[in-house]
């Protein structure tokens, strides 16, 4: 079966726990390499310290989604340290819109 997932990059909100969580492990399994993000510090670094220990890749960068221009950096630090982004899974529980063609 064909691994698609290898080698892309995600970041996924509200991953330091519950459904976020088990996504971030589920692509690090699959050789994603996930950026964990939350604003739960402890719980993200915990999350991608079981990444790294399953021979996964990951990082932690806090980030409060309802601020604009932490979801801004978070994007672009993915962009710089990874050189893409190819998944972005939004399971933070608020929000607010960006306009999507500004990446």
């Amino acid at each position: 079966m064909k691994n698609d997932l290898e080698n892309k990059t995600a970041i996924i909100t509200g991953s330091a726990l519950g459904i976020g969580k088990e996504a971030a492990l589920l692509l690090a399994k699959r050789g994603t390499r996930v950026i964990v993000s939350d604003i739960n510090e402890t719980e993200g670094n915990k999350t991608v310290s079981q990444i790294i220990s399953d021979g996964g890749k990951a990082k932690f960068v806090k980030c409060d989604v309802t601020k604009e221009e932490e979801i801004i950096s978070l994007i672009e630090q993915s962009k710089e340290e990874n050189g893409r982004l190819d998944i972005m899974v939004n399971n933070a529980v608020q929000t607010v819109e960006l306009r999507v063609n500004t990446y």
